[in-house]
């Protein structure tokens, strides 16, 4: 029998959701907290001061919510009571994190995987190389994670052995079920089982699908197989989109690519190139591509670590885009020549992840910390503006700090002035303010009902922005000088659900944005039952 779960309003993360082992609990992260759901309850209650909180998991007796908050592993008992750190002093950063049913917990750490044994002494699995996604087998013998460079693959993790074993190419992460079988996520949609002999490291016979509407996030396989046999997952897809592209004149085509996922676009300084960003979940499955308007080709760039949120030089020859890998905290920029002649240098190592917003000089990089997936419906503390000298990569220094968060600057062509994002109002507006003077005074609100990723025209006398619900492009006139004037406000594009990746060419004052023609749609099914009826079907096969 399968049942759809409702979801709570505040924006839920529905890639990475709890649910207890007896199936009758539920919880997941939200922009304003972990959401909770007792059994019997139709209701979800809402753990304050969370907001941060990320990958929740029950412990094995569902009387406490393990949970990272930037990188600080936390658990929080599931009826009320103060979070507990969960290892002394916060010696390890923490990513993606798992509760194992003997008590053990496994989690991301600067790319490899760290277990902390129910006797409480942790380890680092250094050989389990640019890792996401643990999960532990039940009986406490091994980990299960993805190897995310470029083709994510499951490897399993021998702990008697320390060794790590490739089991399956091209794979989400995976759970192994009381079988003896895996299930797993396909890169191309879908769930699968197969056997796995845990001896032998390796996978036997046949995959067989098990449910073929689940759209894989990066390497996150949403789904779990509870103790008591009930499998959640995520039905659903994400939407694919098409680039539209307005001229100077109104005039609007499209570009002669097949529809994607699209998460971030940018124009080249001189027009002819265009960055944009496939995959819009973090992981190996991301990565971003470059356009080239006179050729009519797109030729993938990023090779690792889910490059995205791409940036050009001044100059147009490089390009800054974030990702992550063994050499990281968290997901960092890195900086590497267009023609790609040597491989990507890190500009700054850093706890949080990191997205560059400007580049207008050699030496000043504008990025933006704790943003990521941050923006509608954020709350206070959402973010900040740094500056760095990418090329000798010295110590940043901030330019927006506020407790309500500032972040994604977008600087004007005479380097003289920043238009941000600002949560002052608690819902996102655009504000400009002087660069990169963070004292010079003065501080002027530009948008009207709602505003994100500001861009700036060429001659630095027009601010575009997006609309908060992702429907409208709004151009607003403005003067600069020593008197700061705001114009009207202009409706310049409206495309429904347009998603997040859009700009503006300065040299042409052409427009790129994305239209959807594959809508968005996810939602929690619960099929109750199903381990027993997955035995049954294996019965008969015998």
């Amino acid at each position: 029998m399968q049942l759809t779960l409702d979801v709570p309003n505040s924006v839920p993360d529905l890639s990475r959701f709890a649910v207890s082992s007896d199936g009758t609990r539920f919880a997941f992260s939200t922009d304003e907290g972990i959401a909770y759901r007792k059994a019997g309850q139709r209701e979800y209650s809402i753990f304050p001061g969370m907001e941060k909180a990320e990958s929740p998991v029950f412990s094995p007796e569902g009387d406490w919510i393990l949970y990272q908050a930037n990188g600080r592993l936390r658990k929080i008992p599931v009826n009320g009571g103060a979070p507990i750190s969960v290892i002394p002093g916060d010696s390890l950063l923490a990513g993606r994190v798992t509760w194992g049913e003997d008590g053990s917990i496994a989690f991301e750490t600067k790319s490899v995987i760290a277990v902390i044994p129910p006797s409480g002494v942790p380890r680092v699995l250094t050989r389990a190389t640019a890792a996401q996604e643990p999960r532990v087998t039940p009986d406490g013998r091994g980990i299960l994670y993805v190897d995310n460079r470029q083709n994510a693959r499951l490897m399993y993790y021998d702990l008697a052995i320390d060794s790590a074993f490739m089991v399956l190419e091209e794979s989400t992460d995976a759970q192994l079920l009381p079988t003896g079988h895996l299930m797993y996520g396909s890169p191309a949609n879908g769930l699968y089982t197969i056997r796995f002999n845990q001896q032998r490291h390796a996978v036997e016979g046949s995959p067989s699908p098990v449910i073929l509407d689940m759209q894989p996030d990066g390497a996150v396989a949403p789904f779990i197989v509870t103790r008591s046999g009930t499998l959640v997952y995520r039905a659903g897809v994400e939407a694919e989109y098409r680039i539209l592209i307005r001229q100077a004149d109104g005039k609007v085509d499209t570009l002669p690519l097949s529809p994607k996922v699209m998460s971030y676009a940018r124009f080249s300084p001189n027009g002819r190139l265009l960055a944009i960003t496939i995959g819009a979940a973090r992981g190996a499955n991301r990565q971003t591509s470059i356009y080239d308007f006179a050729l009519g080709t797109l030729a993938r760039f990023t090779q690792d670590g889910g490059g995205h949120s791409p940036v050009f030089s001044s100059d147009g020859t490089r390009l800054a885009f974030t990702a992550e890998g063994p050499t990281t905290d968290a997901e960092d920029i890195f900086v590497q020549p267009l023609d790609r002649s040597t491989p990507p240098v890190t500009v700054l190592r850093a706890s949080s992840d990191q997205h560059a917003s400007a580049w207008p000089l050699d030496s000043v990089l504008v990025f933006s910390t704790n943003t990521a997936a941050r923006t509608l419906g954020a709350t206070a503390g959402g973010g900040s503006a740094h500056i760095v000298n990418p090329v000798t990569k010295g110590p940043a220094r901030p330019h927006l700090q506020a407790q309500w968060g500032e972040y994604d600057a977008s600087i004007s062509p005479d380097g003289q002035w920043a238009a941000f994002t600002s949560l002052e109002s608690r819902s996102p507006e655009i504000h400009v303010r002087r660069f990169p003077q963070t004292d010079a005074g003065g501080q002027w609100k530009i948008s009207t009902g709602g505003g994100q990723r500001a861009r700036w025209s060429g001659d630095g006398r027009t601010i575009y922005y997006q609309s908060s619900d992702f429907n409208v492009i709004h151009a607003v006139r403005v003067t600069l000088g020593p008197v700061f004037a705001v114009g009207a406000n202009e409706t310049l594009m409206r495309v429904p659900l347009m998603g997040t990746a859009w700009d503006v060419d300065r040299t042409t004052g052409r427009i790129v944005v994305t239209e959807p023609v594959v809508a968005a749609g996810a939602r929690i099914v619960v099929m109750q039952h199903w381990l027993e009826q997955f035995r049954r079907a294996l019965a008969e096969k015998r």
